[in-house]
C-alpha cells in the first residue's frame, strides 16, 4: 500500500495520461530592474506547457528572488513533443498606471 503525501497527492492531482512533470523553480540573480520611480522589480516565473501555465509567487522588491517552488503540470501525449517554457515577469500592482506585467527573461527546453 502507498502511503498518500501531501506531495504524491498533488502529483495525482495533476496527472495527465502520461504522467505529471514537476519543475522546482530555486532562484534567479541579477534581474532587469523593469520599475521607475525608484520601486524595485516584483519578479515571479511562470511555465508552459502546450496550453497549460503555472506560476511560482510574487517576490515582492528583489532583483535576486529565490521561489525554491515546485510547479506540477499534466502531461498527455500532446506533451511529448512540445518546449517546456520558463518565463520571468516583474508584476505591475497598478495595472492602470504601469500597463501589464514586464517581460524579463524566456527560456524553452525542448
Amino acid at each position: 500500500q502507498v502511503q498518500m503525501t501531501p506531495a504524491l497527492r498533488e502529483d495525482f492531482a495533476a496527472a495527465g495520461v502520461r504522467g505529471t512533470l514537476r519543475v522546482t523553480v530555486l532562484s534567479a540573480r541579477d534581474l532587469v530592474n523593469a520599475d521607475s520611480f525608484g520601486d524595485i522589480s516584483d519578479p515571479y516565473v511562470t511555465v508552459s506547457l502546450g496550453l497549460q501555465r503555472v506560476s511560482t509567487p510574487t517576490i515582492q522588491n528583489c532583483l535576486n528572488p529565490e521561489w525554491n517552488c515546485v510547479l506540477r503540470l499534466a502531461v498527455d501525449e500532446a506533451h511529448e513533443t512540445a518546449d517546456l517554457e520558463l518565463s520571468v515577469w516583474d508584476e505591475d500592482h497598478n495595472r492602470h498606471l504601469q500597463g501589464s506585467d514586464d517581460f524579463l527573461g524566456r527560456i524553452k527546453v525542448p
